[in-house]
């Protein structure tokens, strides 16, 4: 039975076969497409919904970096360029410029510090980082000549080993 032009619902609501669709789940489908394009237009090339992180613990031994404090740079960079850049540098000159590079690069970079001691631990912990990375760089600031930068694999926990004359890292 009809009454004016609005289908009468049946038992189990369910509308008659002439019923016209359901308007909520049209809205849904539009307001769907209506985010994706968005995202699409935005340019953006991937949809990043958390932020990455890796789980880093750092150890230093008894004789590390000669018995003398160690300063440790996780430098992780969404930019190209920048990553280039540090990739060609040696931690001396990492830690004499990195004020600088952090000027420079501030919605593009992500530096996390320590200072550490001989003997030393520090307990595993998150480090983020965004989601277009491009290059994540470990440096170390050791008394010892050499490069002392490491560049590692995003989204693999490790752990830095700080020895007497160079680092390592675990995974």
């Amino acid at each position: 039975m009809m009454t004016g032009n609005k289908p009468q619902q049946q038992f189990g609501g369910q509308s008659e076969p002439n019923a016209e669709p359901a308007r909520p789940f049209r809205r849904r489908v539009q307001t769907g497409l209506a985010l994706f394009a968005a995202v699409v237009l935005s340019g953006c090339g991937s949809v990043c919904l958390t932020t990455p992180d890796i789980e880093v613990g750092i150890v230093a031994d008894a004789d590390a970096n000669r018995f003398t404090a160690i300063a440790i740079d996780i430098v992780a960079t969404e930019n190209d360029r920048t990553a280039a850049r540090l990739n060609e540098m040696t931690a001396a000159n990492y830690f004499q410029q990195r004020d600088q590079i952090i000027r420079d690069n501030p919605e593009t970079l992500t530096v996390r510090s320590w200072e550490l001691v001989p003997g030393q631990a520090v307990e595993p912990d998150d480090v983020n980082y965004g989601c277009d990375v491009k290059g994540i760089y470990i440096f170390a600031s050791y008394v010892t000549p050499g490069i002392h930068r490491l560049r590692i694999t995003p989204g693999e926990d490790i752990t830095i080993n700080l020895l007497a004359d160079e680092f390592e890292v675990v995974q």
